[in-house]
């Protein structure tokens, strides 16, 4: 097996290792936001500068989990053209 095409399957193993890890961490971080939610409403002592503060954290991990997932997603294309770029022409 030559090296790019080595590669490639590496940058397709990385992307399919990527987003499975990435649909986990969403489903993780909403399940989780669904139950600080959930107890912060039924608490009796919640108030609202809390449930403000509560809604900004997860505001904020949301934003940074899309940011970090748009960067990969990124980087593994790059390598990927990178990787393609060294390829061979056919016919020569």
């Amino acid at each position: 097996m030559n090296q790019v095409k080595w590669g490639k399957e590496m940058v397709d193993f990385m992307r399919s290792t990527f987003d499975t890890q990435m649909a986990t961490m969403a489903t993780l971080q909403n399940q989780w936001e669904k139950i600080f939610k959930t107890t912060f409403e039924r608490t009796l002592t919640s108030q609202e500068e809390g449930r403000e503060m509560l809604n900004e954290w997860l505001a904020v991990t949301k934003k940074n989990r899309e940011d970090y997932k748009k960067m990969m997603e990124e980087s593994i294309t790059n390598l990927g053209t990178m990787l393609k770029s060294a390829e061979p022409e056919k016919g020569k």
